[in-house]
């Protein structure tokens, strides 16, 4: 990559590398029987897996004669350091099926055990200087989730569902070092993150008719330690999250102690005939915690409309509306400085084209209409350059070629 500033030519090299290595196995067995009028299907068993992961950045910076020119963030540097995380989970849950299956009931427990070890090498602490120490972090939890449906008629059913949720702490939330002087933004760990735990019920009801279909859910959450990612780190609030010591704004992921999100889903679609169909989904949520300050992190009302021909199974094609709502600044944490976004509607065109059987060809023309527009959630990489820099391209268009061996 070669730029020019300041009237200096220089040339500037960047290369960025992430490693996972994941190993593993898990088992699930099932066993159905019957007692007297009522039969059960449990399935049982259990999943277990190892993840090594690491990151690297490095390159740098030579003027015109070759000779190196200072580097606004050191080089090389991680932007975690590298971590072991290991995850098991044992899971039971019985289908219980009632008034010849007419009722569903699924009752169910699972344990979940989750560890993350990390290694601060010398890259990692050299290239995040200020940052707090890497810890490891380790917990468990044993959750319990009971659902039923009711089956109406073949056309109509409806469900309950009340579920129990365990989330430990993402290992580069936890642990996390980046910094982007231009950009004028970091992020800082946060070894004193806790896993988060909930608990939820959802309802919803289920349609189809012919060739359309139809479903609709409604749902509340409610949290403990709620996970909120890349917020303003709250001992820089009263500077607007500016850090005094380096004029960056400084973001880090923080528990929230007591949050609940409510929200609807509906979805559907409809066979047009003669190779047409179309489709739709749209999803809306709100949340606060405790205080009554809403949640960043909650996406504004989002909804897609398609519709699709294909003449075969060799070759499709899809024009996509996507819809989202504005970002108001009431939903947005009044000490947080993101600006709000505006909504907007953008058209993708997708086709996809089968070439025998190990051959597949997908095209896209995106934002067909040359849209200018900014995602909310986007908006947590802004610091204090100009939020214009995170819109997203104008009209685009991609070509994937993809071989089975």
């Amino acid at each position: 990559q070669r730029t020019t500033p300041f009237r200096t030519a220089q040339r500037r090299r960047r290369a960025s590398f992430y490693e996972q290595e994941v190993r593993g196995t898990g088992v699930q067995l099932r066993k159905p029987f019957a007692i007297g009028s009522t039969r059960h299907h449990v399935v049982y068993g259990a999943d277990y897996a190892v993840t090594d992961s690491a990151s690297l950045r490095d390159g740098g910076t030579v003027d015109a004669n070759g000779s190196p020119v200072r580097e606004f963030a050191r080089l090389p540097t991680r932007d975690f350091p590298p971590t072991e995380v290991t995850q098991l989970a044992l899971f039971l849950q019985d289908e219980v099926a009632l008034f010849d299956g007419a009722l569903m009931l699924s009752p169910g427990i699972r344990f979940d055990d989750f560890s993350a070890k990390v290694a601060a090498d010398p890259i990692y602490l050299s290239g995040n200087p200020g940052s707090p120490l890497p810890e490891d972090y380790a917990d468990t939890m044993l959750s319990a989730k009971l659902g039923a449906m009711y089956t109406f008629s073949p056309r109509t059913a409806a469900y309950v569902r009340y579920s129990e949720g365990f989330r430990a702490p993402p290992y580069d939330d936890v642990n996390v070092g980046f910094s982007n002087f231009a950009g004028g933004y970091k992020t800082i760990s946060n070894p004193r993150l806790e896993s988060e735990r909930s608990r939820g019920i959802e309802a919803g009801v289920r349609w189809r008719q012919g060739r359309a279909n139809a479903r609709l859910a409604v749902f509340r959450n409610r949290y403990t330690n709620f996970i909120e990612s890349f917020a303003i780190a709250p001992r820089f609030l009263a500077s607007g999250g500016i850090d005094p010591a380096d004029g960056l704004r400084t973001f880090q992921s923080v528990n929230r102690a007591a949050v609940a999100i409510s929200g609807a889903e509906v979805a559907g679609g409809i066979d047009l005939g003669r190779g047409f169909a179309a489709r739709f989904a749209a999803a809306y949520a709100s949340g606060e915690d405790g205080d009554g300050v809403p949640i960043n992190t909650i996406e504004p009302l989002t909804a897609v409309l398609g519709i699709g021909y294909a003449a075969d199974e060799r070759w499709d094609v899809e024009a996509v509306w996507t819809l989202a709502g504005p970002k108001d600044a009431n939903d947005i944490d009044s000490a947080s400085p993101l600006p709000p976004t505006a909504g907007y509607g953008i058209v993708d065109v997708l086709a996809h084209a089968r070439i025998g059987e190990r051959v597949q060809v997908d095209v896209g023309l995106f934002n067909v209409g040359d849209k200018t527009y900014r995602r909310w959630a986007d908006s947590a990489g802004i610091g204090t350059d100009a939020p214009l820099r995170f819109t997203q391209p104008g009209f685009n268009f991609g070509a994937t070629v993809r071989v089975s061996l």
